[in-house]
C-alpha cells in the first residue's frame, strides 16, 4: 500500500511539474523516472507529455522537450513501447 501511494504522489508531481512549467523540478525529477511513470496516465487518460505540450505557460515547448528527450533514452518510442500503455488510478 505504502509502495502505491509513493508512485501517485510521484505521478502527481510530474504531471503538476508539466502543468506548471517547473523546469527545475523536472530536471531533478526525470532523470530517476522509470518508463511506466512517463506513459502512466490519469483517470482521463492523459499522460504527462500531454499535460506538458497544452500547458498554457510559456514553458510549454521546454517542458515537452524534456519529456521527449527522457522517453527517447528510455526507448519508448518502439511500436510495442507506444503500444503498452499504463493507468494510474
Amino acid at each position: 500500500m505504502a509502495l502505491r501511494i509513493s508512485i501517485l504522489r510521484i505521478f502527481a508531481r510530474l504531471v503538476h511539474a508539466c502543468r506548471f512549467g517547473l523546469v527545475l523540478v523536472l530536471h531533478w525529477l526525470l532523470p530517476r523516472l522509470d518508463g511506466n511513470a512517463l506513459t502512466a496516465s490519469t483517470k482521463k487518460r492523459w499522460v504527462p507529455l500531454m499535460t506538458a505540450a497544452r500547458a498554457e505557460h510559456g514553458r510549454a515547448v521546454e517542458v515537452t522537450e524534456l519529456l521527449l528527450r527522457r522517453c527517447l533514452e528510455l526507448g519508448l518510442f518502439g511500436p510495442s513501447a507506444l503500444e503498452a500503455g499504463t493507468s494510474v488510478s
